[in-house]
Parts: C-alpha cells; structure tokens; sequence
C-alpha cells in the first residue's frame, strides 16, 4: 500500500522518466497523466495515453484511453471503463508482482502495458 511519501517519490519518478507527465488532485487521489505511450509490438494503435492513480493506503492504479487490438485483431479479454474526474478511461485486469519499496514507476507502467503482450 502506497504512503505519501512513496507517493511523492512516484511521482517525481514519472515526471523525470516521462517529461510530458501532468499531474493533477482527485479528492484524495494523486493522478499523473502520462501521453501518448508506446503499447507493445503489434498493438493497434501503437500508442495510447496512460493515467496512474496514487491514493494512500492502497495500491496504485493504472487506466488507459483506450484498449489497443493485438495482433491478428485480438481484443483483450477482461477490460473495461470508468470514469476518472470527469473523463472515460478503460481498465483492463492484470497481475502484476510489484513492489514500492523495491521497483520504480516506471517498471510498474511498463510492466502494466506488457499485459497487451500476451496471448490469451
């Protein structure tokens, strides 16, 4: 689970990592807009914008602007939408093992999006 000061360090971690990153407060909700990512090889589209969502307490969240095809026209099973300050991101279910204390932000975004990577 996420602390403020973890929080913190996220933060700036997507911020150096991803210099367009916006950042943006949702009552108790930290959010960082991150845009136009590049989703794995063979996705459709190719890029698509991202939003973390960091809440003390529990764990970080990931949402996407919209599910990307896989090869072969594939739509991924187990998506997906929702509503986010007022605007309609897709969710997608994905278990990824990530730790806080011992991984960066940047390995949980990416981690995240190699979900579109897989067969099902």
């Amino acid at each position: 689970m996420l602390t403020e000061q973890l929080i913190e360090r996220l933060v700036g971690e997507m911020r150096e990592r991803f210099p367009d990153a916006a950042v943006a407060k949702d009552a108790a909700r930290t959010l960082v807009r991150l845009p136009a990512l590049a989703l794995p090889p063979g996705c459709e589209p190719e890029v698509t914008d991202v939003l973390v969502a960091l809440a003390p307490g529990a764990a970080p969240e990931l949402f996407i602007r919209q599910i990307p095809r896989r090869p072969g026209g594939v739509v991924p099973r187990s998506t997906g939408t929702t509503v986010i300050a007022g605007e309609s991101w897709c969710t997608f279910s994905f278990n990824l093992q990530w730790d806080p204390n011992r991984h960066s932000a940047e390995q949980f975004v990416q981690g995240r999006l190699r979900r579109f990577a897989l067969n099902e």
